[in-house]
């Protein structure tokens, strides 16, 4: 049976290329992020929010009515600018 993955988050893209080693041409793997990412073979790339409707819509037409086996999901928010007192909130 061929894999479906979805990569939610997926830029810079390293989980995907992982999972794309892993299932060898042999799957299908959806990436989702708002940010855009550097084209990989076998990939299918939707850019946008997953939170947003148009962009669940783009993903289940790319899968065509096939159901994913795995979800991956890194959707931690950008920390990279953060502004005073944002640290705070990430701490436990």
């Amino acid at each position: 049976r061929r894999s479906v993955v979805i990569d939610l988050g997926c830029h810079a893209g390293g989980w995907s290329q992982i999972i794309l080693e892993r299932i060898n041409r042999e799957g299908f793997v959806v990436g989702v992020d708002k940010v855009l990412i550097e084209p990989l073979e076998n990939h299918h790339f939707v850019q946008g929010d997953i939170q947003h409707a148009a962009t669940i819509r783009k993903v289940e037409e790319l899968l065509g009515g096939r159901q994913a086996n795995l979800v991956l999901a890194d959707l931690a928010e950008h920390l990279g600018h953060q502004s005073a007192g944002e640290e705070d909130k990430c701490k436990p």
